[in-house]
């Protein structure tokens, strides 16, 4: 059984998915995970591979889904994301962007806002 916190984000992430293929973009992997982070999303659109982290909430207000990308979390995306293209380099294109997807998930209505290619270090 899946927590409410773990349903909501699974949510946030099928209605990215969706989204993001309507929008053209190809779905490569979803939840690629190893033990030292995970990728919500992997997808490709006019040969850039975009790494997108889904972030989600049952409300918008104060509190902003993206305040919750801290210091540790960009580390670990940066290195699952070497460690993705270690293992897929030769399959996958040469540029890459990092992406969040902001999910706000209200009773009859889902908005998507969108960080694209943001800056992470390792």
């Amino acid at each position: 059984m899946f927590s409410e916190k773990r349903k909501i984000g699974n949510k946030g992430e099928d209605v990215v998915v969706c989204d993001l293929e309507k929008k053209g973009y190809t779905i490569i992997a979803r939840n690629y995970l190893k033990k030292w982070g995970e990728i919500d999303i992997i997808a490709t659109k006019n040969a850039i591979l975009h790494f997108v982290e889904v972030k989600t909430v049952t409300k918008k207000g104060e509190w902003k889904p993206e305040e919750n990308i801290h210091t540790d979390k960009l580390r670990r995306m940066a290195r699952t994301i070497e460690t993705f293209l270690a293992e897929n380099g030769d399959r996958v294109p040469d540029e890459w962007h990092c992406d969040v997807a902001c999910v706000y998930v209200e009773k009859d209505h889902t908005q998507i806002e969108y960080i694209e290619d943001i800056v992470i270090e390792r």
